[in-house]
């Protein structure tokens, strides 16, 4: 049998000719052509001029795809996507906002479907200088590079990514390359955390995931968020708890913990657990800073923010008063205009006031405009009370910055993150995804910058979210404020005065 197999190979390896599209380089040295139909975990399926041939994974050295194909239509789809990105502007420009809105979305489809015909097995030194490229021509200041020696910067990282021993620790180092450059929204998503943390929920689609997020500091790690209805907070897993473990290898060690959030630079990095469909991971969670670690076994299933925002939506009974409340995780998708929509046409219609909580991560003006409008022109006039943390970031700083412009209620919280420049996404020669600052955005502010500043809010929140048993300090003191508001009193601002903090008179 093993003569007859080694026949057919050498059969192929000598009859298929350099017209068939794709190559499978064996670890024996032999090479296969053809066209590649289909790829699975554990095998390469391929298209010979002798029928179809399955070959394991394990016998294969790398994949070669037809460079023609796959990096003719990649530059189709970036020349065409940046077309997109200048309509958009030009509609932006004009007043024309579900127009700009409609370029925007293209343009960003267009970069998600490059990736799916790009090589995926490009070397360390593809990727590195393929990053190293895209910024020298995109950034969004290419005179001064924000102050940073650009041109310098793929020597002093090249041999460092050609020694990597892991796709995780590239991305490692092509970050760490971007963070010279100082400027928010420079981040490197690798083809896993894009595809089902990021391009998901521009499309509004659920991903299989466990719903939760991560952030290292002072060397340990904590649950920053819980999706609200999701696989993490169905096992009971709170925000604050402290991640001692997964599946009993330290959370620091896991390869199951995934970098999937920089773009607050790499000073709050957050990250994601890596699950599959029908896989469960077992979590060391720490309630208390001396407490005991205890194992939540949590199964991976479908959910997304935008998922999370519907089910975010309650009512609360204070104070003789009902409070509503709703939680939009991201402006990266329509359908969070219509989940705002249907909360204050629906279970928060009747409700005294109302808690909206926009921390995490931004996305786009439209979505931005339309959610506003709810409130300037007086869809929902009830007292509102705004809610944002230092993970509040890009657009969504924009809508706080836009709040406080137009007064519409105290903003409760800590300050933004202070990452507002304007970017877009650029597919990688391995399937990454580079997130890039391509734009000032001071004009859509009328020239005041929030880069590295972020917005203040009206009543700061000192006690932060470790160990807090899931009771979100923010979100408390916002319902305070709210209640306070509605019987007729007010909760003044703190400010700083000779090192002290006073409140305000």
């Amino acid at each position: 049998m093993k003569k007859i197999i080694t026949l057919i190979l050498v059969l192929l390896l000598v009859a298929c000719t350099a017209a068939l599209a794709d190559t499978i380089v064996l670890k024996t040295g032999e090479r296969v052509s053809g066209s590649i139909t289909k790829e699975t975990k554990d095998s390469v399926t391929l298209e010979t001029g002798f029928g179809e041939l399955t070959i394991p994974r394990a016998g294969i050295l790398r994949i070669e795809k037809d460079a023609a194909s796959g990096g003719e239509y990649e530059k189709k789809c970036s020349r065409l996507a940046r077309k997109h990105r200048e309509l958009a502007k030009w509609c932006e420009d004009k007043g024309l906002a579900e127009e700009s809105e409609r370029h925007a979305s293209a343009a960003n489809e267009l970069d998600a479907g490059a990736s799916e015909a790009v090589e995926s097995h490009a070397s360390n030194e593809e990727v590195l200088e393929a990053v190293w490229k895209t910024v020298r021509e995109k950034f969004y200041d290419r005179k001064t590079y924000n102050g940073c020696d650009w041109g310098s910067m793929k020597d002093k990282y090249l041999s460092r990514a050609k020694s990597a021993k892991s796709k995780r620790e590239l991305y490692d180092v092509c970050n760490e390359m971007l963070s010279e450059l100082k400027a928010s929204h420079c981040y490197l998503w690798s083809p896993y955390v894009w595809k089902y943390h990021v391009e998901n929920e521009f499309k509004g689609e659920k991903s299989v995931q466990l719903g939760i997020e991560i952030l290292k500091e002072d060397g340990a790690y904590f649950v920053r968020t819980v999706y609200d209805g999701g696989p993490s907070a169905d096992a009971g897993v709170e925000v604050g708890e402290e991640l001692v473990t997964l599946n009993g290898t330290p959370a620091g060690e896991s390869e199951l913990l995934v970098v999937k959030d920089g773009i607050s630079t790499a000073k709050r990095l957050l990250y994601t657990i890596r699950a599959g469909e029908g896989e469960s991971v077992s979590l060391g969670l720490r309630r208390r800073r001396d407490g005991i670690a205890v194992d939540v076994k949590v199964a991976a299933g479908e959910t997304s923010m935008l998922e999370a925002a519907k089910n975010s939506i309650r009512v609360d009974r204070r104070g003789g008063r009902n409070l509503g409340y709703i939680h939009l995780w991201h402006f990266m998708n329509r359908g969070m205009v219509d989940v705002m929509r249907e909360a204050i046409s629906g279970p928060i219609k009747d409700c005294d006031g109302l808690v909206l909580d926009i921390r995490g991560r931004g996305g786009s003006p439209y979505v931005i405009r339309e959610v506003l409008r709810m409130f300037t022109g007086g869809i929902w006039a009830k007292p509102t009370v705004l809610v944002v943390d230092e993970d509040t970031s890009s657009a969504k700083e924009l809508f706080a910055h836009y709040w406080k412009s137009n007064k519409l209620g105290p903003v409760v919280g800590r300050t933004t993150a202070g990452h507002v420049l304007g970017s877009g996404m650029t597919t990688m020669p391995d399937g990454s995804v580079l997130l890039l600052a391509m734009t000032d955005v001071r004009r859509m502010t009328r020239g005041v910058s929030l880069e590295g500043k972020g917005v203040e809010p009206d009543v700061k929140v000192e006690k932060d979210f470790k160990y807090c048993a899931g009771s979100n300090p923010v979100v408390e003191k916002a319902f305070e404020v709210l209640k306070k508001k509605l019987e007729g009193g007010s909760e003044a601002p703190m400010i700083k005065r000779n090192g002290e903090k006073k409140k305000a008179a």
